[in-house]
C-alpha cells in the first residue's frame, strides 16, 4: 500500500511542476529530449529507470530532481 501511495506522490509531483511552469508534454519533451511517451508514462506510473533522464527533466523544469521525484 506504500508503495502504491509513494507512486501517486512521485507521478503528481513530475505533473504539478510541469503544469506550475505553463507546459504541455511535448513542450517539455522538447526542452529536455526525453520523448513525450516516456514523461506520459512517468506521470502515470512514477517509473524512471534512467538517471539521464531524471536529470534532463529536472533542468527543464529549472528545478531539482527532488522537486519531481
Amino acid at each position: 500500500m506504500k508503495k502504491t501511495t509513494e507512486k501517486k506522490r512521485s507521478q503528481s509531483k513530475l505533473r504539478r511542476m510541469r503544469i506550475l511552469r505553463g507546459m504541455r508534454q511535448i513542450d517539455l519533451s522538447k526542452a529536455s529530449g526525453v520523448t513525450q511517451a516516456t514523461i506520459s508514462r512517468l506521470e502515470c506510473t512514477g517509473v524512471l529507470k534512467r538517471a539521464d533522464k531524471a536529470m534532463a527533466l529536472a533542468q527543464a523544469l529549472k528545478c531539482t530532481i527532488e522537486d519531481i521525484y
